[in-house]
């Protein structure tokens, strides 16, 4: 609502900026790297069971707020034995 426009998002951009500052730079270093790489970007990450997860590659999964960890051990071990995902960002979660 709009508390959450006038108050809520200034507050949240000001304090998460360096941060994703951060996040940028270190992606920047991954992708000119020269190295084959495949960056994983989990949501949340949960101690819950394994489950059917989704994933979407140089997008984020929509709706996908949290994964487990095991699902997450899952995903990476798939997308090394996978030569398609590198290159490119793989998003996970639920």
């Amino acid at each position: 609502g709009p508390a959450s426009r006038l108050l809520v998002k200034p507050m949240l951009r000001r304090f998460l900026r360096e941060g994703f500052a951060d996040f940028a730079r270190t992606d920047e270093a991954v992708r000119a790297s020269g190295l084959d790489w495949t960056i994983m970007r989990p949501p949340r990450l949960t101690d819950g069971a394994r489950r059917a997860y989704r994933t979407a590659v140089d997008r984020n999964v929509r709706g996908g707020v949290t994964i487990a960890r095991a699902d997450l051990a899952d995903a990476v071990l798939a997308a090394l034995a996978d030569p398609a995902t590198i290159g490119h960002s793989v998003s996970l979660g639920y």
